[in-house]
């Protein structure tokens, strides 16, 4: 597909690439027809030309802040998803010592394999604009961990903050 093609080049040759194509078919374009149009022609229309080039300058001026805004916000708006979930990880993680070791230590090598695909194997996949999937087992993982977990103490029974009251 032509959009994998221009991804998997560099950003600088393709800009590159599209100032000099269009530099190149200006300077032929201008090369096929001044032989052809009489310079007093060409002279009468030149003012016009300036004035409608101005306006278009402004008007792509205008456009690309535009543009570079609605990136600059993107970006943001992935660094604090991406900021976000490190936070979610970390407390999971910090939480996980509150289990008994041999769970705990499950959990944790859960947490750590997803870190671990999300890093190595979704954020490449990513890029190539495709959806990633390598994650959702080391998730469901935890979460099973999780709901299978019986508590064997007092302390155990803690939930959400409420001590069990005892029967």
């Amino acid at each position: 597909m032509i959009v994998d093609w221009i991804y998997d080049h560099p950003t600088g040759l393709w800009g590159s690439i599209l100032v000099c194509g269009t530099t190149a078919l200006a300077c032929l374009g201008l090369a096929l027809f001044h032989p052809f149009v009489d310079v007093g022609v060409r002279r009468a229309h030149n003012d016009l030309a300036g004035f409608s080039i101005a306006i278009i300058s402004v008007v792509y001026a205008v456009l690309l802040a535009f543009i570079a805004v609605a990136t600059w916000e993107s970006f943001s708006s992935a660094e604090t998803i991406v900021q976000a979930e490190a936070g979610y990880i970390g407390n999971l993680y910090r939480d996980t010592k509150g289990f008994p070791d041999q769970i705990g230590e499950q959990m944790r090598n859960a947490l750590t394999d997803y870190t671990e695909s999300v890093i190595r194997a979704e954020w490449p996949v990513q890029r190539q604009g495709k959806v990633p999937g390598s994650g959702w087992k080391s998730l469901y993982e935890l979460h099973g961990q999780l709901v299978s977990f019986e508590p064997q103490t007092r302390r155990g029974d803690c939930r959400r903050g409420i001590l069990a009251r005892p029967q």
